[in-house]
């Protein structure tokens, strides 16, 4: 096997309103947050061979079934507040089959095991049993569901129902020490960790030089009050977010990345145009690949529940 193959990490790209920066839209003079504007950057995403697009917001999950049938070749995994657990069961089932099994889901909100398992009992008659369970609606059994593990406390949820897993983190060390501690509560659960990737968050904006990075999000500071960075971030060219998924992969870190634009669309068109072509040279991402998001991130299959005995 090569290296080509051998050194694939997985991509993603989160796609909410206007980027992270809350002053991007003023920056940009722009509004790319309608739903052509979301299905227009979906669709670049896709047209360069991503793994998946994160989609933020109250309608996440409309809007990702509304993109779904337009935008192929893409996973499509919308933030969903655990709440009324069979509109939300429902909703994502219907997603999966527009999306020919390309659906995901990202659990927001105060997350608890209760909550989940609700959810998944709508997708099958016989209810959860003993572990996830499988509908007969979706073509993926059940759409992979994503959880952050950035709180210490959350790991019980996330060993025994994440499919992905998000975090964000300060450094690359930080990151390989949590994606460790993911791993051996996935094991403790009775589950294989081998099929649970970690994705790190990385927030991006890219410019021709780490300078002109700088002086854009100054400028946009200057416009609105921004958080401290949440995670990773890389102010800079196409080749810094390379070099630091290089490392990543040296160290072991994660299992791929999760890009989350500064600004948007702008940012997203770099990530295209200059980052996934330098990734696919350095044998650190291979685009194009298909089928469902279970199979193209190879997750584990949910489990079967037992049938019951015929009367």
């Amino acid at each position: 096997m090569t290296r080509f193959v051998e050194a694939r990490m997985h991509l993603g790209v989160e796609i909410t309103g206007a980027g992270r920066h809350p002053g991007a839209a003023a920056w940009t003079g722009q509004d790319p947050a309608g739903p052509r504007q979301v299905l227009a950057q979906v669709g670049t995403a896709a047209g360069r061979g991503l793994d998946l697009v994160a989609l933020g917001g109250s309608d996440a999950v409309a809007l990702a079934t509304r993109v779904a049938p337009a935008v192929g070749g893409i996973g499509l995994v919308p933030g969903v507040p655990l709440g009324d657990a069979a509109v939300a069961a429902d909703a994502l089932a219907g997603l999966d089959v527009v999306s020919a099994g390309r659906a995901g889901w990202e659990a927001t909100g105060p997350v608890s095991d209760d909550a989940i398992a609700a959810v998944v009992e709508h997708w099958n008659a016989w209810g959860v049993g003993g572990g996830p369970a499988i509908s007969p609606r979706s073509p993926q059994g059940r759409p992979p569901l994503v959880l952050r593990a950035d709180d210490e406390d959350a790991l019980p949820v996330v060993a025994r129902w994440a499919d992905v897993v998000r975090i964000g983190v300060a450094d690359l060390v930080s990151a390989r020490d949590l994606r460790l501690r993911v791993r051996a509560a996935v094991a403790d659960a009775g589950r294989d960790p081998e099929t649970v990737p970690v994705l790190l968050d990385v927030e991006v904006h890219l410019a021709s030089d780490a300078h002109r990075a700088r002086a854009d999000v100054a400028e946009m500071d200057a416009l609105a009050d921004a958080p401290a960075p949440s995670t990773v971030r890389v102010l800079g060219g196409a080749a810094a977010v390379a070099d630091l998924m290089g490392g990543a992969l040296r160290l072991d870190a994660v299992d791929g990345v999760t890009l989350v634009p500064l600004v948007l669309p702008v940012d997203l068109r770099r990530v295209t145009e200059d980052l996934v072509p330098l990734l696919a040279w350095r044998g650190l991402f291979r685009p194009g690949r298909s089928g469902t998001l279970r199979s193209r991130l190879g997750l584990a299959q949910p489990l079967a529940p037992a049938r019951r005995a015929s009367a």
